[in-house]
């Protein structure tokens, strides 16, 4: 089992894996994770800690850099944000979606900080518009959200100015 399996396998029995502080906590009612799966938690621990350490890399080009230590943000990226971004990075560039805009955690934050990687029976879909769409279910109800790549502003060395 690998690192996003052991996290999405957590998440699947109601319990939270996250990095506080560099460290590796766990949130779940008492009792609620069998205990093969929490010896698979300690048993791949470092590897769960660089997993989630990624996720709080803002620069995909540096995802096979040598981690830091973390720094505990106010929030923090999904690892099914992660996983999912990462596999679809390449069909992401050609549909005109620019790394900034996925990754970014200024004030306005990338798609990677979007709530809706923790909804609740999640798909995300790569649409041939270039958008992102995120079927959820929320309240009870479906729900379809879509993000699209905002148009890109010319550089200055590219306008001629």
């Amino acid at each position: 089992m690998n690192a996003l399996q052991i996290i999405r396998d957590v998440e699947s029995h109601g319990g939270k894996i996250y990095l506080l502080d560099g460290n590796l906590k766990m949130a779940s009612k008492k009792g609620i994770i069998p205990p093969p799966l929490l010896a698979e938690v300690k048993n791949h621990k470092p590897e769960i800690i660089h997993f989630l350490s990624l996720a709080m890399n803002p620069e995909p080009s540096k995802l096979n850099a040598p981690i830091k230590e973390p720094r505990l943000l106010g929030s923090v990226v999904s690892p099914a944000a992660v996983a999912w971004l990462q596999d679809h990075r390449q069909d992401l560039k050609e549909a005109g979606w620019p790394a900034s805009q996925l990754w970014r955690r200024n004030k306005s934050k990338g798609i990677a900080w979007s709530p809706m990687w923790t909804k609740s029976f999640l798909k995300v879909t790569l649409l041939d518009s270039g958008a992102i769409e995120f079927e959820f279910v929320d309240g009870g109800k479906d729900c379809i959200n879509k993000a699209y790549p905002m148009p890109q502003r010319p550089t200055k060395k590219e306008s001629g100015k």
